[in-house]
């Protein structure tokens, strides 16, 4: 069974890579803000496209958080967020995913913005003294590269401080170290696609979990089959009236990956029926028993200022589910 706290606690994660960005939508590195005992590591950015990514397009698109104290990280992906997003994640041809051919194929659209993600260390003058001790880097660098590398500058941080000598990257380990990966819709489809990638490296990093939220399918079967044989704790969640779960279809050869975790919004009298709201990852959270936040936009209080035939339509629709 899935644990239901511990989905919950990843979801504020992403929860949290939503507020940074809407904090600030053009800030490549906004203020994120962390719950008590994380420290930041660093921000994760991705390119939008409408053809193929250009150089001035890039955006926030998550981070990577430090349980303080302890050898656990937190990576999290926030969802798509406005119409050239929406636009790349519809590219759904079939096509091989970089390293794992042999174990199925990617929408080409989820494929080409994976390949744009990177991650910006926090203290870049920090990672500049490591980068001579982190082997290979540049440009040429798979993204699981680079984020093994910002693990090991910051494990190495973290141990000089600790110890008495100063600790380089290239005497850092990631055995023992875990992290727990989490993103909703697009946000959990690329978290996918890391944790797969990794896998395939054969790398000393070896992610303890995996919790997506309405997630869109990813890949073909023989990539499911794959991702499902992996050595993780590994739940997809997902609202039975959302949409975006349902997509790509699977006539096109889609499948989906992980334990399925269903929920159904539709029985929350707190919650909006529309289909954003079906969507909004603070309508999952309230679905795993997360206290909503009144002034929500998904929360039936926004409803106040709204024609009262509009609500009552929506209570003779609540009646009619059977709630």
């Amino acid at each position: 069974m899935m644990n239901i706290s511990d989905a919950a606690d990843a979801g504020d994660f992403v929860v949290r890579a939503y507020d940074a960005y809407h904090d600030a939508p053009s800030a490549l590195f906004p203020a994120v803000a962390l719950p008590p005992g994380c420290d930041f590591v660093a921000w994760v950015t991705m390119e939008d496209f409408l053809i193929e990514p250009g150089p001035n397009d890039r955006r926030f698109y998550g981070f990577i958080a430090h349980v303080t104290a302890t050898d656990h990280y937190v990576f999290a992906l926030r969802g798509t967020e406005g119409w050239r997003e929406w636009w790349d994640d519809f590219h759904v041809v079939l096509v091989p995913f970089p390293g794992v051919t042999r174990d199925g194929k990617v929408a080409y659209g989820f494929r080409t913005i994976y390949e744009t993600l990177d991650i910006t260390y926090v203290n870049q003058d920090v990672y500049a003294f490591h980068a001579p001790h982190l082997g290979r880097m540049g440009a040429e660098q798979t993204f699981t590269e680079k984020l093994r590398s910002v693990l090991r500058v910051h494990e190495a941080e973290r141990r000089s401080v600790a110890g008495a000598e100063r600790v380089n990257a290239d005497q850092i380990g990631l055995d023992g170290v875990g992290m727990t990966l989490t993103g909703h819709s697009l946000g959990g489809a690329l978290c996918t696609l890391i944790v797969m990638q990794n896998d395939f490296e054969e790398s000393d990093l070896k992610p303890t979990a995996i919790y997506t939220f309405a997630s869109p399918r990813v890949g073909d079967g023989l990539f499911a089959d794959r991702f499902d044989n992996l050595d993780l704790v590994k739940w997809r969640i997902y609202n039975r009236p959302d949409l975006v779960p349902t997509l790509p279809f699977e006539i096109f050869g889609f499948v989906h990956v992980g334990l399925d975790y269903p929920v159904d919004t539709r029985r929350l009298p707190e919650i909006k029926w529309t289909i954003s709201c079906w969507h909004d990852i603070h309508s999952y959270l309230a679905a795993l028993g997360v206290t909503m936040d009144p002034n929500c936009s998904c929360h039936t209080n926004a409803l106040a200022g709204k024609d009262a035939v509009v609500v009552e339509q929506m209570q003779i629709q609540r009646r009619a589910f059977g709630h």
